[in-house]
């Protein structure tokens, strides 16, 4: 994130590998910082921000607010892992019984358990709500030995986040 705030003027540029998002307080200054800019970079301008590292910007009450989800992150991410139209549950486990290492059978490709994890890890970023699951329940913490049992309460607790929040 850069910050240039001079004369009255306050510009943001927030840039994450090649997605970028520029605000300004000022339209002239905007625009000559955007040619500026393309004059050294390959930029396309695609207008209002709409989408940006899986947080959606609802701009319809703009300038009164902005609305920022993971909505559509979250969908995708039900979508990707074929968990869309599974039954709500209240917990994603039970409380009962702890997750061990020692546990369950491996997964012949644990692929898809790391990268379901890994997207439960970024939401817990953006969504300090669902970091108890993540963290009581231990998602994270079997990357060394990837079981059917731990798979299987990842896709709990991403059910639950999905439908409780």
């Amino acid at each position: 994130m850069f910050i240039y705030n001079h004369s009255g003027i306050t510009a943001i540029l927030f840039l994450y590998v090649d997605d970028t998002i520029l605000t300004c307080s000022s339209d002239s200054f905007i625009s000559s910082l955007i040619s500026q800019l393309s004059s050294s970079f390959a930029m396309k301008d695609l207008g209002n921000l709409h989408y940006f590292l899986g947080i959606e910007a609802d701009m319809s009450n703009y300038p009164q607010s902005i609305l920022l989800t993971q909505q559509k992150y979250t969908l995708d991410l039900l979508k990707r892992s074929k968990m869309l139209d599974c039954k709500p549950c209240s917990t994603p486990v039970t409380t009962d019984k702890r997750l061990s290492i020692l546990d369950g059978t491996l997964l012949t490709d644990p692929l898809q358990y790391r990268s379901l994890a890994g997207a439960l890890q970024y939401l817990t970023l953006t969504r300090p709500d669902i970091n108890f699951h993540y963290t009581i329940f231990s998602v994270g913490s079997f990357s060394c030995k990837e079981g059917l049992q731990q798979f299987e309460s990842v896709k709990k607790v991403e059910v639950a986040i999905f439908r409780n929040g």
